[in-house]
């Protein structure tokens, strides 16, 4: 396996969303909640079946998934109440909140998000719950120390420009200037602290 370091890294935050017509826990606990777990493959789906197992687990609650083939499918069941929860990326889904097709619940991210301005975490209600998907920038293990500092300083610097904080933004992504050494221990820390939901809800990245 390819050891490599790291560098810089960009948050993008997720949000728990329902059917605008559906009665949240209405039908709980007499009949599981339904929730979007995986659908095509890849990041994005792998991260919101994690979320999901991650609050399963967390707040003790019966979530049964229902998957997808197409990636576009699992927006289109939650407001045609097929299933009753998601945890999507705030860019996909906030045009569909803020015309009332979905409802948005609360944000993944452990505090509140400029993304979402005004939505609670759900940590608010499930304490120390958190799922975020990270974006970093890395290079390979050998790489001399002043290279990576040097090159960490550039990338912050230029990410730091009004103009790419905009479009990063835009995109649903929240910056974190962190530094090389605080990048790799939230990176070890987060391989283990979601290698035991992964490996609970027995998830795989290609299913």
């Amino acid at each position: 396996m390819l050891n490599l370091r790291f560098i810089v890294r960009m948050l993008s935050v997720g949000l728990m969303v329902l059917g605008a017509g559906v009665v949240s826990g209405q039908d709980y606990p007499n009949k599981p909640i339904r929730i979007v777990t995986t659908g095509a493959g890849g990041t994005s789906d792998f991260v919101a079946r994690l979320g999901a197992e991650l609050f399963k687990s967390m707040a003790a609650v019966d979530l049964v998934g229902v998957p997808y083939k197409a990636s576009a499918q699992p927006i289109t069941a939650v407001i045609g109440n097929e299933v009753q929860l998601y945890f999507a990326p705030v860019i996909s889904v906030m045009p569909h909140a803020k015309a009332g097709r979905l409802r948005a619940l609360a944000v993944t991210s452990a505090q509140p998000s400029l993304l979402a301005p005004g939505l609670p975490t759900v940590a608010a209600s499930v304490p120390g719950y958190e799922s975020i998907s990270i974006s970093a920038i890395f290079v390979p293990a050998k790489t001399p120390v002043a290279i990576i500092n040097r090159s960490s300083q550039e990338i912050v610097r230029f990410l730091n420009q009004a103009e790419v904080k905009e479009r990063v933004f835009n995109a649903g992504t929240e910056l974190v200037a962190s530094s090389p050494e605080q990048l790799a221990a939230t990176i070890t820390s987060e391989i283990i602290r979601l290698g035991k939901v992964i490996k609970g809800a027995g998830i795989k990245i290609d299913e």
